[in-house]
């Protein structure tokens, strides 16, 4: 049988019969809309085969009658909070002081999540609504001249431009912040916005993990008892899950999220209270919020994850931007 054929059996199986290619068929999620029937692609060329339903990161659909790629990315957010530069959704984050790390009632906590500790974030941010998306990085990538990284899953290339971008260096994502005007953030920044001012928390919701609240699991979840996954085989659509306090989606898993901080196993100790921002040197930086093949335990907000080397691509570390302002080209933004 061949891979269309078998792609084609699985989705079938999964969500019934396809509907045509463009007709109607959205559901409305939080403030976001989304396509609600599994799109397949066929790229002859190559007979690349990319399943929309199965969530693979490859590329935009191809309508049948025309066979014109037809690109779309996720309405996250209102115009006016679309930073110019990459035309991605971003959300003010107010200074505040917040309770990091290890929190009481957390049983789950490893030694370098400790000790919890105060730490002020003295000046407000803007963060992106959502992971950094295809769309966007391709555009990135025409801009400044730099090839793709190596298509993640399917050899048909990045073609769903609402999948978080995946298979980026540290560097790379460093890189697309400063091109957007911004930078990646600190490790006391992702945590601090991640939380959504929600004090003590585990997660970024009222109570526990659940198939409804992120993208996680992966095949773990055949293996513990209390798991129960959730519907995507691998990444999901970015703002596919409910946003936190301050609007901000995904992140708990979907994919990790390269932190500008280098790893210390021992600087929650060492750290200034006010705008800490990690360690002088290292030998790997900080990812957080875990990914769609994760664990659970990986989704606990206080989690930290040094084992990501930078010049390593991994199919399930994106990341997203912090602005320090807002870019004068945008007009009226959001106060904060």
């Amino acid at each position: 049988m061949s891979k269309f054929s078998n792609a084609l059996k699985r989705i079938r199986t999964r969500y019934g019969e396809l509907p045509r290619q463009g007709s109607g068929g959205h559901r409305r999620a939080g403030t976001i809309w989304l396509k609600a029937g599994p799109v397949i692609n066929v790229m002859v060329a190559g007979l690349a085969v990319c399943a929309g339903a199965m969530n693979v990161s490859c590329g935009p659909p191809v309508s049948s009658e025309s066979g014109q790629a037809q690109e779309y990315e996720t309405s996250l957010g209102e115009a006016r909070d679309r930073n110019p530069l990459d035309g991605q959704s971003y959300v003010p984050i107010p200074a505040g002081r917040f309770e990091m790390g290890c929190q009481p009632n957390d049983e789950q906590c490893l030694e370098h999540e400790k000790p919890r500790h105060w730490v002020t974030i003295s000046k407000g941010f803007w963060m992106g609504r959502g992971e950094v998306s295809v769309g966007a990085y391709r555009r990135f990538a025409q801009a400044t001249g730099r090839a793709m990284p190596p298509p993640h899953f399917s050899p048909g290339g990045w073609l769903l431009p609402d999948q978080p971008m995946v298979r980026v260096l540290w560097q790379d994502g460093a890189d697309y912040c400063a091109w957007a005007g911004g930078r990646l953030p600190t490790e006391a920044e992702w945590e601090y916005a991640a939380r959504g001012g929600s004090a003590g928390a585990l997660f970024p919701w009222p109570g526990p993990l659940g198939a409804a609240n992120a993208n996680f699991g992966g095949n773990h979840c055949r293996k513990i008892a209390d798991c129960q996954p959730d519907p995507f085989t691998f990444t999901a659509q970015v703002g596919s899950f409910a946003p936190n306090g301050y609007g901000l989606y995904d992140v708990i898993g979907n994919v990790w999220e390269w932190i500008s901080d280098w790893y210390g196993e021992d600087y929650y100790a060492l750290s200034p209270e006010v705008d800490p921002a990690g360690p002088a040197s290292g030998a790997t930086h900080v990812v957080r919020g875990g990914a769609w093949d994760d664990k659970p335990i990986f989704m606990r907000l206080s989690n930290r994850n040094k084992s990501h080397r930078n010049d390593w691509r991994y199919p399930h570390v994106g990341f997203r931007c912090v602005l320090d302002s807002w870019p004068a080209e945008a007009g009226t933004a959001v106060s904060r």
